[in-house]
């Protein structure tokens, strides 16, 4: 199959579902498309460079690494509130 699926996943999806499919891949290969478009890009700029920018310039900001653990009630709070959506015993 083209589309990259196994044929039996094909015929059990309903028609919206393999909407979603079919849209959750074009714009999955659109990002992939923008990705080496930008890679290119920054090659052939960065390659003629005088001054080029520093490293941590170009890449995304970290996000802060939380230093104290989290609080185990929150967590426990947090699961009883996902098992009561999906009707489960914690």
């Amino acid at each position: 199959m083209r589309f990259g699926s196994d044929p039996d996943v094909f015929f059990r999806l309903t028609p919206r579902l393999f909407d979603l499919a079919v849209a959750g891949r074009a714009e999955a290969a659109r990002y992939e498309n923008d990705r080496r478009i930008e890679a290119a890009y920054l090659t052939a700029v960065l390659g003629r460079a005088k001054k080029p920018p520093r490293l941590e310039e170009l890449l995304s900001p970290k996000k802060p690494v939380s230093s104290k653990p989290a609080d185990w009630r929150k967590m426990l709070a947090i699961a009883e509130v996902w098992a009561g959506s999906a009707q489960a015993v914690v």
